[in-house]
């Protein structure tokens, strides 16, 4: 229809011109304008009266038809959206719920590792400090030991009197202290087969200091020995001093450059205490090296002696500084 309308009032300007010399159609064509217009006129009144209401009618039900559809695709849109948003806040809320669990997770062994550190710390604490009163107990006891206190508790025993050398005397009165505090004999005989493996490595190679020089601060010799004045009094026998304080800083040296050794020199410190013997002049001293290492062996047969009398006990051996 639109098209007709189109054509007609085209049709209509060409017929409305009235200068013979403008007009671009012959009569003929121009007579066909004239009869298509007026038959258009009769469609439109027809168009008008019966057509144009349903065309009315059409096009609102078609009208209609698009708001429906703009308003159903606005609320899928909007739902969809909505939809999104929605699940953007749940999965932002489970994110956020993830990311808060793990830093509380974090925080708990964060928490676990403080308090196992913590206590570390204090076992370390308590262990340095029981260490350090055992080392100063020993200190005085192997004073008394030199000013010879320590004997007169002993002087009616067998030991003190048919042990006629001195060193002797000593180490049968920390067997006798050993026995007194082990209750276990197999701690007693622990104690004992560690030293007398220390001396046979002693005697193997003298000249090792690794195995004359004790540090008392040391872990493992604190547990065979740190609380045991009996194995104390044998080391005294045996020959063992405590390092005088002016010495301490030459044989902290010695230990810390020596790689040889085999020592963690972390934990090394130059105020700990120290227990050596002192070896003899193998050149200009040579009887009295002599005499040292015989006194030596003397010592080790004794305490293979009383771990004799006992058959069955296995005990660890000395190892390390």
């Amino acid at each position: 229809m639109e098209v007709l309308i189109r054509k007609t009032s085209k049709y209509k300007k060409f017929l409305a011109i009235k200068d013979p010399s403008k007009q671009i159609y012959g009569p003929k064509m121009l007579e066909k304008m004239r009869n298509m217009c007026s038959r258009f006129e009769d469609i439109d009144e027809i168009f008008e009266e019966q057509l144009n209401p349903i065309y009315e009618s059409v096009e609102a039900e078609y009208n209609r038809k698009l708001l429906e559809m703009d308003q159903e695709e606005r609320r899928r849109k909007e739902e969809e959206f909505k939809r999104k948003v929605q699940q953007g806040i749940q999965e932002t809320y489970l994110e956020e719920k993830r990311r808060l669990e793990k830093l509380k997770e974090k925080q708990e062994e964060e928490k676990r590792r403080k308090e196992a550190l913590e206590r570390l710390n204090q076992e370390e604490k308590e262990r340095l400090e029981k260490m350090n009163r055992n080392i100063e107990i020993m200190s005085i006891f192997i004073k008394e030991l030199e000013t010879g206190e320590v004997l007169n508790e002993f002087k009616d025993t067998q030991v003190y009197s048919k042990l006629e050398i001195y060193e002797f005397k000593i180490i049968g009165i920390g067997i006798l202290l050993l026995l007194r505090q082990e209750l276990d004999l197999k701690e007693f005989y622990t104690c004992i087969g560690l030293v007398s493996d220390l001396l046979v490595s002693i005697l193997k190679d003298p000249s090792d200091i690794k195995y004359r020089l004790l540090r008392m601060n040391n872990e493992n010799f604190f547990k065979s020995f740190g609380d045991k004045k009996g194995s104390f009094a044998i080391f005294y026998g045996i020959g063992f001093r405590i390092i005088q304080s002016e010495e301490r800083k030459e044989y902290f040296e010695i230990l810390s450059s020596d790689k040889d050794l085999g020592i963690n020199v972390s934990r090394l410190n130059s105020n700990d205490e120290y227990l050596i013997l002192r070896e003899p002049d193998p050149i200009d001293q040579f009887e009295i090296w002599v005499t040292w290492m015989e006194k030596l062996s003397l010592i080790n047969d004794i305490l293979v002696s009383f771990m004799n009398i006992e058959i069955g006990i296995e005990y660890p051996h000395f190892k390390g500084k």
